[in-house]
């Protein structure tokens, strides 16, 4: 007769496809998708640099305008605080798709009167490897419309190069000249303020990129922008970004290392998870 105690089970993880015994790597090729690793607390705006891995278009700390924004729950009571600037600004109100923090940018400003034309905002992230020759990768960001822009927009993107980019806005109205490898379907208004909207895409590397940068890489001609009617004298399109992936296409599939269970316990198979994972994929 059986004995009462607990069967020990082992699960041999057929599903590895010769990942089994290889140690789990992340797959997630863009550092601190969504902005949770700080060097330190934002206290102020433009300040996007304080998020590890991520940096601004212009690094003169004289120049204190079309910068990114780290939005934080680690900032309370301040004009970045999440999910609510300070009460007596509270004006915006949205939570992270992922963790505590996100970035937020000014993407659109339409031409004067009283407005600025071309003005952007741009934001530069680092990848864990340089990108291979030929080889396909599917790009995703989550980007939500600020419940306080005047504008919603059409023109989003993110652009993968070796850092050659950096220092090529040479102030805060040019629009950078480079066409991004991601970007959003220009006959779709990202007009949500309350759920994050996927901007997905694929592209073949040519083998130097190890970086990303975002933003509207469209001129004011090109963007098509639609007023939201909020009461405001701030007159730019303000988007919140969250939950950055980027992942080779030909993935393996992994479902973990061997391991041993007992009766009625249960384990993860699988990958651990990150972000960029929860898509389904497709040949």
């Amino acid at each position: 007769m059986k004995s009462l105690y607990k069967y020990v089970i082992i699960l041999w993880l057929l599903l590895s496809f010769g990942e089994v015994g290889r140690g789990y790597s992340q797959v997630n090729l863009i550092l601190n998708p969504s902005f949770e690793i700080l060097d330190s607390c934002p206290t102020f705006w433009n300040q996007i640099d304080r998020a590890k891995f991520w940096n601004n278009m212009d690094n003169n700390p004289l120049k204190e305008y079309c910068k990114g924004q780290l939005m934080h729950r680690c900032a309370p009571n301040s004009v970045v605080s999440v999910p609510t600037e300070t009460p007596s600004m509270s004006t915006r109100y949205q939570w992270p798709k992922t963790g505590d923090g996100y970035c937020m940018l000014n993407l659109f400003s339409p031409p004067p009167p009283p407005n600025i034309t071309n003005y952007r905002e741009y934001t530069i992230g680092t990848l864990n490897q340089t990108l291979i020759n030929g080889k396909l990768y599917c790009g995703k960001v989550y980007i939500n419309l600020g419940n306080d822009s005047p504008f919603k927009i059409n023109q989003f993107g993110m652009y993968f190069d070796d850092g050659g980019i950096i220092g090529s806005q040479t102030n805060c109205f040019t629009v950078l000249n480079v066409i991004p490898q991601i970007q959003n379907n220009s006959t779709f208004i990202m007009n949500d303020t309350l759920n994050w909207m996927k901007i997905e895409g694929v592209f073949t590397a040519i083998g130097i990129e190890n970086r990303v940068t975002i933003g509207n890489f469209k001129t004011d001609v090109q963007t098509i922008s639609i007023a939201t009617n909020f009461p405001t004298s701030f007159g730019v399109a303000i988007y919140n970004i969250d939950d950055l992936s980027l992942i080779a296409t030909d993935i393996t599939a992994y479902a973990g290392a061997d391991a041993t269970i007992c009766v009625s316990d249960s384990i993860h198979l699988g990958r651990p998870q990150e972000v960029g994972l929860e898509c389904l994929w497709y040949k």
